[in-house]
């Protein structure tokens, strides 16, 4: 019960802001949905058909993948991206 209230709180606090940018890091010309999964947050850029691994610490792309153009989101689980 007392982990419920405090996430509660938490939330509460966060609801009356808006999201403020940290960082802005080029991933390319149209990137599209993404997710932050194993140490990274993972870009999808579909006209290039790439995938960029963002690092958050140091808020630059770490790796690029080549996929096929038309990726427009990712997602993971099962330890799989």
């Amino acid at each position: 019960m007392t982990k419920l209230a405090l996430l509660a709180v938490a939330c509460a606090a966060v609801a009356g802001s808006s999201p403020q940018p940290v960082a802005r890091v080029q991933t390319g010309d149209a990137p599209a949905g993404l997710t932050a999964a194993y140490g990274a947050v993972w870009v999808p850029n579909d006209e290039a058909g790439t995938l960029a691994r963002v690092d958050p610490r140091t808020n630059r792309v770490t790796r690029r993948l080549r996929l096929r153009p038309g990726l427009f989101s990712v997602t993971h689980g099962f330890g799989a991206l």
